[in-house]
């Protein structure tokens, strides 16, 4: 099945009380045929036909060509029309019924040209000639349909009257002052032609033959209601032209008209190609974009102008504005300018442009002669282009005898004139409300919103010369509660050429603000505005306003000084409310105090930083309530202490200068278990916290001394204890402008704890055998003892101190014993006064034998009676060694015989090889042998629950039930209080073995 596509290239414009032709395109085809048919409207505003059939493809767009593929015709060369009969389909009347019938039909309907008879071309007989009988003779010519009416194939009358009638010569045609109303294109017909006449010679400058014939309603003017007047008579029944008509006659009236016959002579008139196709600037004034050229024919003398249509079609631009402002020069004179009013009209393609040039003063045309087309570009935002073209009978002429002058037209359209855009000028106004909205009364200088000025996106620099700042108020605030208003371009304060003007009504007040030296915000660029002002004081907190810069109350222009509208994202603020007070916050800074371990018994130690901000107004602390909290149990799943247990007192400090007394405030009542409090009270020394800058206040602790034994004393080492400020009402504050004490929910806590700290005893030192001065060393001297085999002998003498943070407990030593042909039993320690204080709770733990000696470990506990633990005995009790002091100790032990070989041997000597190993259940003592902790120490005490895990020799990188690490795990050995130590042989331990060689003999 074939396809009819219908595109319309123009748009049609029908003035009101006219009727306009359109032929709308139909593509009748067979078989596999394909036709395009394309609407335009030329001078008469009529569309183009185009059929095609036969497996021909026909396609016209927007010209006056038709191109037609018929199949068939009918052909009869005698059957022509003769007075009144004709053949009914033969619309050219030259005998033949064929495509040449349509293409005079179609150039009738386009282009107004003569039909020989009307009658004929009225193929279905309905009375008038339109498209259906176009499609109607193609029908019957290429697809078989019926036969055009009666009269028909013979010579005949049309059977049914109309007015279109059958005459082949015309008869009524002007003669002299003679004439028919209503004829206006003189062929001797009244028909649609003589609309179209009328319509060309009022919007084209066509030529009308006499003017009194086209003068339907004999009012003594040519305007729309003649061309109203004539198709009422010829399509709905109106009345007829006023006499003379339907003969010919005069004019019974008087009128400036007149009817003379049309003269022989004529003009031509084309454009030139000068100026060539160009590109111009958007916005170039007085822009000359082509030439009219004008020439007589060889038997005309002299010709005048006075009228002159153009039209301006653009691509990419409004027509109306492309190309406006149009002058006609003669040269460098002026000789007519741009009459144009709404009518004609524009569309969107293009605009009319008529040019009257006085009747009195025409332009006389003798010879060859040049008009120059000026005129001004408008403004483009993108690539535009534009031409000037000529309608058809857009010029009109006159002999010198006052008659019409055909006009001959050549080139009708200029070269085309591309517009570059000018590059345009931007603005674009946003408001932004500044972080805080809230205020007090009689706050000064407040900054409630920053204007910005966005030029990013424009094409060229903006210069702001006013802004006009509204202050809206609500719940009956003053009108005036914001005021004393200035501008601020960073720390600039911008100057006026006059005081602001303020105009206040009851819904808030308008201030103006004029630049003398406008505000440059260059092109790619944007500029922020500070709005500062004055809050009035005795105003009702219950208020609240807005700032806004509305739409149109920023002025500004562009570097060419044409005035640049601004676009507004935001124009008003949020509400700005207000409050009795202003406000405090308190964060704690963490960052430069990670949480970690405090020693004992030490004062003036740094554990955080409080930041106080103020809010609104300068804020004065005279007191702080201080809570502290205990983050872990003082053993596993047992209770908390009070944290304030490590805790001596506590120092505040603003920068250098102390706040606190010289010893600082110690803890007061705990009011619960896990929490206990202390009050600072500042009244004599008080934080005073500007609103410029936040005040920072420095945090220092005295610890007390801590111990694991027993449970009862003042501190636990790894109990662990932060600080913080636990609620609003632990804190007085006065606002120093509003003379108020700041209520609680005016006081904001963010994070206000320090970080969680645990105290720990300090680090006792060991001395051992070689390390202890000679007075010290067993036998007083630096020289090895030779011993002999006895009871109770000395073999090795340490020294433990504890410094002056904490007492030290000791729980257990051990010793590696290395026996070449000798035998050591009953290990005991005592002190200087020669007091057993622990003994061995095992035969040793075997390492090694072979022939003549062997390797043993021996744990050596100490006991509330200095015997070794056996028989469930739970004598297991620390030597406590005072913090501050030394204890000095010996090892003593059993010396005996090898027994392999007897002591009669003939050389009865052996040797002695003692290592201090500390606490040797941790982590592993010789390659890859480890030796379990021993398990049952801790059975030996009364009560497990307290007492497990409590030995002397302990290193923080273990990570205990307490949750206590060190950084140093693997380097840095310590002895603190609860857990264990590795204390093996090695060069870079803190608690080197040391081996003493002992000689005997029998």
């Amino acid at each position: 099945m074939a396809n009819a596509n219908f595109n319309v290239d123009t748009a049609v414009a029908v003035r009101t009380g006219t009727t306009t032709r359109v032929a709308v395109m139909l593509a009748v085809a067979t078989a596999a045929a394909s036709v395009g048919v394309a609407l335009g409207v030329g001078s008469s505003l009529s569309p183009f036909l185009a059929i095609g059939g036969g497996n021909k493809n026909t396609n016209i767009n927007g010209g006056v060509n038709t191109n037609l593929n018929t199949n068939s015709a009918v052909a009869n060369p005698n059957l022509v029309s003769l007075g009144k009969a004709f053949v009914r389909g033969n619309a050219n009347d030259d005998g033949f019924l064929d495509k040449k019938d349509i293409d005079a039909i179609s150039s009738w309907m386009q282009q107004s040209v003569p039909l020989p008879c009307p009658d004929a071309a009225d193929v279905d007989d309905n009375g008038r000639i339109d498209i259906t009988d176009v499609v109607y003779l193609s029908s019957y010519l290429n697809m078989g349909g019926n036969a055009p009416k009666s009269p028909f194939p013979s010579r005949g009358v049309d059977p049914t009257s109309d007015k279109l009638g059958c005459k082949p010569v015309p008869e009524l045609v002007s003669v002299g002052d003679r004439f028919v109303r209503g004829d206006a294109s003189d062929d001797g017909y009244v028909d649609d032609r003589d609309a179209d006449a009328i319509d060309a010679w009022q919007w084209h400058g066509g030529v009308i033959p006499c003017l009194d014939a086209a003068d339907t309603d004999d009012n003594g003017r040519i305007d729309i209601n003649d061309t109203v007047y004539l198709n009422n008579y010829l399509h709905l029944g109106g009345a007829a032209p006023v006499s003379p008509y339907p003969g010919l006659g005069v004019d019974p009236t008087v009128d400036a008209l007149g009817c003379k016959p049309v003269t022989a002579g004529r003009l031509n008139v084309a454009f030139t190609g000068i100026p060539p196709a160009q590109s111009v600037n958007a916005g170039t004034k007085n822009f000359e974009a082509a030439q009219l050229l004008f020439n007589l024919g060889t038997s005309t003398p002299t010709v005048s102008v006075t009228g002159l249509t153009l039209r301006v079609a653009s691509q990419g631009a409004l027509p109306s504005v492309a190309y406006g402002n149009l002058a006609l020069y003669d040269g460098t004179t002026r000789i007519a300018i741009d009459t144009s009013t709404s009518t004609p009209p524009c569309d969107w393609v293009g605009c009319y442009r008529s040019f009257s040039i006085s009747s009195s003063s025409p332009l006389v045309i003798s010879g060859p002669r040049t008009l120059r087309v000026v005129g001004d570009v408008g403004p483009a935002t993108t690539t535009a282009t534009f031409t000037v073209s000529m309608a058809n009978e857009a010029v009109r002429a006159w002999g010198a005898d006052g008659t019409p002058i055909a006009v001959q037209y050549g080139a009708t359209v200029s070269n085309q004139m591309t517009i570059i855009p000018t590059p345009q000028a931007k603005l674009n106004v946003a408001v932004t409300t500044m972080v805080r909205k809230e205020f007090i009364p009689g706050e000064q200088d407040v900054q409630t919103v920053n204007i910005n000025l966005d030029a990013r996106n424009s094409g060229l620099d903006v210069f702001v010369s006013e802004i006009n700042v509204a202050v809206w108020v609500y719940n009956n605030a003053d009108p005036g509660v914001y005021r004393n208003l200035e501008l601020y371009a960073g720390t600039t304060r911008l100057v006026l050429s006059q005081p602001v003007q303020e105009r206040c009504t009851i819904s808030g007040c308008t201030y103006r603000f004029v630049f003398p030296t406008p505000l440059k915000v260059p092109l790619g660029s944007q500029k922020d505005l500070r709005l500062l002002g004055d809050i009035a004081t005795g105003i009702d907190t219950a208020g609240s306003f807005m700032v806004a810069v509305e739409p149109g109350g920023v002025k500004a222009v562009d570097s060419n000084r044409q005035a640049v509208e601004p676009s507004y994202t935001t124009f008003v603020s949020e509400h700005f409310t207000f409050r009795s007070g202003g406000g405090l916050t308190i964060s704690g800074l963490t960052a430069n105090y990670p949480a970690g371990l405090l020693p004992g018994n030490t004062n003036g130690i740094e554990v955080g930083v409080f930041r106080l901000t103020s809010i609104t107004e300068p804020i004065r602390v005279e007191k702080i309530v201080l809570s502290g909290d205990s983050t872990r149990p003082v053993y596993p799943s047992g209770p908390r202490a009070s944290a304030f247990n490590q805790v001596r007192a506590i120092h505040l400090y603003d920068g250098a200068t102390r706040l606190t007394p010289v010893n600082g405030i110690a803890p007061t009542a705990t009011d619960r278990l896990d929490r206990a409090t202390v009050l600072i009270d500042l009244t004599s020394h008080p934080i005073e916290v500007s609103t410029t800058s936040p005040k920072d206040i420095t945090v220092k602790v005295d610890t007390n001394p801590v111990t694991r034994y027993p449970v009862a004393s003042v501190g636990a080492p790894g109990q662990g204890f932060r600080l913080s400020v636990a609620g609003q009402s632990d804190v007085k504050a006065l606002g120093l402008l509003s003379a108020t004490t700041l209520p609680p929910r005016q006081i904001t806590l963010s994070g206000a704890t320090l970080n969680d700290w645990t105290v720990y005893v300090s680090v006792p030192t060991v001395t051992v055998y070689r390390d202890l001065p000679v007075s010290e060393k067993i036998g007083g001297s630096a020289a090895l003892p030779r011993l002999s085999p006895g009871l109770r002998k000395d073999l090795y003498r340490f020294k433990i101190k504890a410094d002056s943070a904490g007492d030290i407990y000791q729980f257990q030593v051990g010793f590696a014993v290395n026996e070449q042909k000798v035998t050591t039993t009953n290990f005991v320690i005592v002190d200087a006064n020669g007091t057993q204080l622990a003994a061995t709770t095992t035969a040793g733990l075997t390492f090694g034998r072979w022939p003549g000696g062997r390797m043993d470990i021996y744990h050596l506990w100490f006991t509330s009676d200095g015997l070794r633990p056996s028989g469930g005995r739970a004598n297991v009790a620390p030597y406590r060694i005072l913090a501050g002091t030394s204890k000095l100790l010996t090892l003593k032990g059993d010396i005996t015989c090898w027994r392999d070989n007897g002591c009669a041997s003939a050389v009865p000597s052996g040797s002695l090889s003692i290592s201090f190993l500390g606490d040797t259940g941790f982590p592993a003592l010789w390659g890859s042998q480890t030796i379990a902790y021993p398990e049952s120490a801790y059975v030996l005490y009364a009560d497990t629950r307290f007492n497990r895990n409590r030995f002397i020799w302990s290193d923080m990188s273990i990570s205990g039930p307490f949750g206590i690490t060190s950084p140093t795990a693997l380097t840095d050995k310590q002895w603190t209080n609860g857990y264990r130590v590795q204390s093996t042989a090695s060069p870079n331990s803190r608690l080197p073995a040391t081996t003493t060689d002992v000689t005997f003999a029998p």
